[in-house]
């Protein structure tokens, strides 16, 4: 079985690699992240792992047999609509169908999930902020 923290780990050096323009936090936002003069915030992503849970708890079926799904949330972000979807078109480039560790399967979103997302508002930051839900699921043997 391989750890999530292997996971999560090798997903953000992914990231941090793949998008250095981007700044990527692992869990939790700074209250000040970088931004331009103007005080619009520049696109960022906040990574959150889950902990390996049995593949039939959920339906996520494209990999056969009996092994742990992991799954990565990412929650990309920007003071502008245009520049937090950028930034979620980014991520999902670089995450969609990359193998983070030789155990397990490449990552996808869910069955189901949309392939254009909205981008939300988020009024309880200061400046606003959209952002947009972003979720990756692995399975490991």
């Amino acid at each position: 079985m391989v750890d999530p923290a292997v996971i999560h780990d090798a997903v953000l050096a992914r990231l941090r690699a793949s998008l250095p323009l981007v700044t990527f936090y692992d869990g939790d936002v700074t209250e000040t992240p970088p931004s331009d003069d103007a005080g619009r915030v520049y696109g960022y992503a906040a990574v959150w792992a889950t902990g390996p849970r049995r593949h039939a708890d959920r339906p996520f079926q494209r990999t056969p047999g009996d092994g742990l799904a992991h799954t990565e949330y990412v929650n990309a972000a920007a003071g502008t609509q245009a520049w937090a979807l950028a930034t979620a078109a980014a991520v999902r480039t670089v995450l969609d169908g990359w193998r983070p560790h030789p155990d397990a399967a490449p990552l996808r979103e869910p069955d189901g999930a949309p392939g254009a997302v909205t981008a939300r508002i988020d009024r309880d930051t200061t400046p606003p902020r959209y952002y947009v839900p972003l979720e990756f699921t692995t399975v490991t043997t």
